[in-house]
């Protein structure tokens, strides 16, 4: 009788060959027919009671395998209606400035954006009024529409600090949420830091330096910003906090965007399809809008802000 002893390793190391040699018979490449993208508009406006000017962003989407670009649509006809009034909105371009209705021309940098719609009426603090957008691309044969109200401010009651043994604080925003709605938040929390130009080097006629000279401009740098509702919480003191992030001499400043359940769900499934879109294992999301023929936003918001030095 012959004894026979089994090499576990080379035992192991032949198993695994064999797999990886049926895996690769799996492969196989699939050439995918995808239709054409057709480019919707994308609108995005918002109407802030009592503000004397309001802007709208108007622009196409693009196809997912397309080269990344924002086409921006310049020719439509836009109108707000509200209270029996029409707005018709002007096409500017914000590097060129446009006149304001008493004559002074202004110029606007707002990251991302060259051109917008620019509306001149002051929106009223009225949470009656319906206000009706209308979108006509005559020359592309598109129209969007889309109905807001707008929305009663809830304000902060207030900020404050705490310390930690370290001499770090956290920031405490409060506010009381009003009983027996459902009501949506967004919350955005800034604190100002300073940003340092590139320095000017001035020379003489001969080329000698005579001085360097740098400006430090102070930014506003974005800490927090996130979306909730009041499910858990209704009609209770709400407070929303922070990490131990600052130090005295801090300046905090802290928003609360009151906000319709339409820009709610905007809001949570753009954010879910950025997720999508940078996680292969994610599953793909649809991005909610209020925009009929488009997509996009057009809401009514209320802003309250309030400002703390870390003391």
């Amino acid at each position: 009788m012959k004894t026979f002893q089994l090499n576990t390793s080379f035992l192991l190391i032949a198993t695994t060959a064999f797999l990886l040699s049926a895996c690769g018979s799996l492969e196989q490449e699939i050439d995918l027919s995808l239709p054409d993208h057709e480019r919707q508009l994308n609108v995005e406006c918002y109407i802030i009671p009592e503000l004397p000017i309001y802007f709208l962003s108007l622009t196409e989407t693009v196809g997912f395998f397309e080269e990344f670009d924002i086409p921006t649509v310049s020719d439509a006809v836009v109108t707000i209606q509200y209270m029996g009034q029409t707005d018709t909105l002007q096409n500017v371009n914000l590097s060129d400035g446009f006149p304001l209705p008493g004559g002074d021309t202004i110029r606007l940098f707002i990251p991302g954006a060259q051109e917008l719609y620019v509306g001149f009426r002051t929106a009223p603090n009225n949470f009656d009024s319906t206000f009706t957008l209308t979108v006509i691309d005559e020359k592309r044969s598109r129209k969007a529409t889309a109905v807001t109200k707008m929305m009663p401010l809830i304000s902060l009651d207030g900020m404050e600090a705490q310390f930690n043994d370290e001499g770090e604080a956290f920031v405490l925003s409060k506010f009381t949420d009003p009983p027996g709605v459902d009501n949506y938040y967004r919350r955005i929390l800034k604190h100002k830091v300073p940003l340092l130009l590139e320095p000017d080097t001035i020379r003489d006629n001969m080329g000698q330096i005579i001085s360097i000279t740098g400006d430090t401009v102070w930014v506003n740098e974005i800490d927090q910003e996130f979306t909730f509702d009041d499910q858990l919480q209704d009609g209770q003191e709400i407070l929303l906090g922070t990490d131990f992030n600052y130090v005295p001499g801090d300046t905090v400043i802290s928003f609360l965007y009151h906000i319709e359940k339409s820009y709610y769900d905007y809001l949570v499934s753009t954010d879910g399809a950025i997720i999508a879109n940078l996680s292969p294992f994610a599953q793909p999301t649809r991005i909610l809008t209020n925009i009929e023929g488009g997509t996009g936003i057009f809401t009514g918001v209320a802003i309250s802000v309030d400002t703390l030095v870390v003391r």
